[in-house]
């Protein structure tokens, strides 16, 4: 193992060629305990660069020379430690080619991961959230059944079907194809077709079929996994460019707190700021709420960050709400950002402040949570 790393990954002279450099760091640092050297992701060979294989494949298809089908089984399950060794192998032989035809040529001139450079902590750093994210999207399920409506329209080789549920809705994306399967009960036929989603505004959605549909009834799959949200995407390019040392974010002094145990610098905050407000809230209020408040509302150098946390239903939510409320009771002129990691939370968010009377708020949420789908939510009248 010592003579693997040694000469292979942490010797110069050869390229690492590799789909997701982050992820392959994370695998050498976290299971094995090796570091690499010019390590080429080849992800990165497209602009925009591609978030996963199959998009770069779907991106670069005719002229690499592979089937897309083919590579669609071969990186179909990307989850880590679940592989089968014949898939492995495939994987490799696809980024031996991918990297002979597109990337030899452009080693001196694009970034290569070098993991020699960071320090333990920082690579704990890093390849914990990379494992981290890797670990939620391992839950996602590789198929789904869509929930839509039982209106529906077939015309030229395309199916028109309206989602019922947000959660389960088709959605459109580069790495999933869709099953669609029609039935008619009074002829008891059934058709089973393969297609691909094509457009999706709001509820509505056009999936392309690949041969012709008929029945009364239609019945939808997504086979794949639901692309990573705008915020995942972006999570994973700046964890990315972190790797490659393209950005500050190791530098970041939230960053520096939270992960690599850093004391957060002294004078963070400006010189003249204002005395911090008392807490001004119409409700009941618990001691650890308030003194959760308090931390929130202070100025002091070491409650620059706070961690809040408790099961649901503690009064987290109210916690956001009363320090909102005193801060712009105290101060009208400044503002505060509230942000959470779902269109579900921000509702909650609002509708907590809706409550006790704060309506000195904008929302913003996604397009695709918004329209078609919940605007009757956000147009309630304080």
């Amino acid at each position: 193992m010592n003579l693997l790393a040694r000469e292979v990954f942490a010797n110069p002279s050869y390229v690492k060629a590799v789909f997701r450099a982050d992820r392959f760091g994370t695998a050498l640092h976290l299971d094995l305990g090796m570091r690499a050297v010019k390590t080429l992701d080849l992800l990165a060979l497209t602009v925009p660069t591609s978030s996963d294989p199959i998009a770069f494949f779907c991106r670069q298809e005719g002229t690499i020379g592979l089937r897309l089908s083919t590579l669609r089984h071969v990186f179909a399950d990307q989850r880590h430690g679940e592989q089968h060794i014949n898939r492995i192998a495939s994987r490799a032989w696809v980024a031996y080619h991918v990297y002979v035809k597109f990337g030899a040529h452009v080693v001196g001139q694009s970034s290569v991961l070098d993991t020699t450079h960071f320090t333990l902590a920082a690579l704990d750093c890093l390849s914990n959230l990379v494992r981290d994210a890797d670990s939620l999207d391992a839950l996602k399920p590789m198929i789904t059944k869509n929930d839509v409506a039982t209106d529906f329209s077939f015309k030229d080789g395309q199916l028109q079907v309206q989602s019922s549920r947000y959660k389960t809705r088709v959605q459109a994306s580069s790495a999933q194809t869709v099953r669609v399967e029609g039935k008619d009960n009074d002829k008891n036929t059934r058709v089973v077709c393969e297609g691909r989603t094509v457009d999706v505004q709001g509820r509505a959605a056009t999936i392309n079929l690949e041969t012709p549909l008929s029945g009364t009834e239609v019945s939808v799959w997504t086979v794949g996994k639901d692309p990573l949200t705008r915020a995942q995407a972006k999570r994973q390019r700046i964890i990315w460019g972190a790797f490659h040392m393209n950005n500050g974010f190791l530098s970041n002094f939230f960053v520096a707190a939270i992960w690599l145990s850093k004391a957060l610098p002294v004078g963070l905050r400006p010189s003249a700021l204002p005395p911090p407000p008392s807490i001004r809230f119409s409700k009941d209020i618990n001691p650890s709420q308030e003194a959760a408040i308090e931390r929130i509302l202070s100025d002091a150098d070491e409650d620059a960050m706070a961690v809040i946390h408790g099961p649901p239903g503690t009064g987290k939510t109210t916690v956001i709400a009363a320090a909102t409320n005193s801060i712009s009771a105290a101060y009208p002129e400044r503002s505060v950002w509230l942000i959470a990691q779902s269109n579900v939370a921000v509702k909650n968010i609002a509708e907590k402040l809706a409550s006790v009377g704060f309506y000195k708020f904008r929302l913003l949420v996604s397009e695709g949570f918004h329209f078609d789908w919940y605007v009757d939510v956000f147009e309630a009248d304080p």
